[in-house]
């Protein structure tokens, strides 16, 4: 190491500064006394609960460390989540001082070093648990293995809860901070029944299923929100959409190994091959809908910028025009997402038990796509001041209530009433009416096309080396 220089030259910068900003906020360090503050008086209450025969006839390690794990995983989501994504949301809602726009780092490189910050103080607040879990195991009533996973389990929410918090302060919105709060809400039930079943019923049964997907899913939603972050604070200009989509797509060829993945754990070989296809329907439909919805919000050229970049060959230029930004290629690459799916449908496995499963997966996939599609279509009836994101909004409310009031004051039929329905709850219906309701969805997401069509055709025309053509 050259003379004058320390560790922090040659680590991210982001990293640094979010280090020393942490240990400089006030708010920070309390949460870290107050954690230490709070082991020490649950430590003294299971003393006091208990005299010293009985703490050494009986195990009341877990009565201890149920507090300490409520602690820090509080402390984490104070810190690691909802402190980042006030502090980001400063940073961007300060033009003059926003260093996203004002340095030279790439957004890559300035999120890693975020969310690597956020990560090494889950790691601090970690370290500062770990002699009073120590305590708690000694007492007894607890398993090594399950206290390493529930500290597992809260490093996974740690780095899901940070990036969402990135996410939400990359908007730079005043009033974010509730919207980061109810997201994050939605996932602690789940993971206080995973604790819980990791306490009562041991590593049993399906739970090592249960545990692979829940950390599968946290590292797929916390990939999700990064390129999501990383496309928000971009330049307007780039091609903003690429690594979204390029991440969607690598997920949907993904989906069958999942699938296969899920066979070692239940099922059998004589399983594989429906599970395999079951998971590429439903995962497939997913990441088919978010592709479509992220390009409903996108505008309506590319800009030189990207279309500049685009490959002289026919087949490099469609594919770069899939991946790209606006959202023409969005919508190009959702139907050649569900289409596949769609032609599953004819395989021997589809009159097995799985069958219907990948129609009742196409249905969400199709209405998601027209929702996209009806989106684009009024952006010309609207004035420019009318926001993406609300005129989709408006568009699924209004086509998921119509049908609804349909019902129920006109008293239509089945048939009449799935006929104007345009909503994908239609996929909860009975299992001989699902190729029914597959076909009408299919057959708005084709309608809804038609009156884009022609945009679109001219979005693809502009991609060409050298510039936009003038259209």
């Amino acid at each position: 190491m050259k003379e004058g220089r320390d560790l922090s030259d040659y680590l991210n910068p982001v990293l640094v500064k979010e280090i020393r900003q942490s240990f400089h906020n006030r708010f920070i360090l309390f949460t870290m006394a107050g954690l230490l503050t709070g082991q020490m008086i649950a430590l003294v209450a299971v003393r006091y609960a208990w005299d010293a025969s009985e703490m050494l006839n009986r195990p009341v390690g877990e009565f201890l460390l149920v507090p300490l794990i409520l602690l820090l995983g509080a402390c984490v989501y104070c810190v690691c989540g909802l402190a980042g994504e006030l502090r980001f949301t400063a940073e961007r809602r300060d033009r003059e001082l926003d260093f996203t726009a004002i340095t030279t780092l790439s957004p890559f490189r300035i999120l890693s070093g975020k969310l690597a910050g956020v990560l090494v103080m889950a790691l601090f607040l970690i370290s500062l648990c770990l002699p009073f879990l120590v305590i708690s195991y000694f007492l007894r009533g607890i398993e090594m293995r399950a206290m390493l996973l529930t500290i597992l389990i809260l490093f996974f929410l740690a780095l899901a809860f940070s990036q969402l918090g990135i996410l939400c302060g990359s908007a730079g919105k005043r009033g974010m901070a509730g919207v980061y709060a109810y997201l994050t809400m939605q996932f602690l039930p789940g993971m206080f029944v995973l604790m819980n079943v990791m306490r009562f019923r041991g590593f049993s049964g399906d739970f090592p299923l249960l545990l692979f997907s829940v950390f599968c899913i946290l590292l797929i939603l916390s990939a999700l929100c990064f390129v999501l972050s990383v496309a928000i604070i971009s330049p307007a200009a780039s091609n903003r959409m690429m690594p979204i989509r390029i991440y969607l797509f690598l997920l949907y060829l993904l989906m069958p190994a999942a699938g296969w993945c899920l066979t070692l754990f239940d099922g059998g070989p004589a399983d594989a091959v429906e599970s395999m296809l079951v998971s590429f329907s439903a995962g497939g439909a997913l990441f088919a809908s978010l592709c479509a919805t992220l390009g409903a919000f996108e505008r309506d050229r590319a800009g030189v910028r990207v279309t500049r970049r685009c490959p002289d060959n026919p087949v490099g230029r469609f594919v770069y025009f899939l991946f790209s930004s606006g959202w023409g290629g969005g919508i190009l690459l959702a139907w050649g997402m569900l289409l596949p799916i769609a032609l599953l449908e004819y395989l021997p496995i589809a009159s097995g038990p799985g069958g219907a499963v990948f129609l009742r997966c196409l249905i969400p996939g199709f209405y998601f796509l027209f929702y996209a599609e009806a989106s684009i279509s009024l952006r010309g009836l609207f004035p420019k001041k009318a926001r993406p994101w609300i005129l989709w909004l408006l568009v699924a409310i209004l086509l998921a209530l119509l049908p609804l009031l349909a019902h129920a004051v006109l008293g239509l039929g089945d048939d009449i009433g799935v006929l104007l329905c345009t909503s994908p709850f239609t996929v909860f219906a009975k299992a001989e009416q699902i190729p029914r309701y597959a076909l009408y969805a299919l057959f708005f997401a084709a309608v809804g096309l038609l009156p884009v069509f022609p945009a679109l055709r001219r979005q693809y025309r502009a991609f060409r080396r050298g510039g936009e053509e003038k259209i």
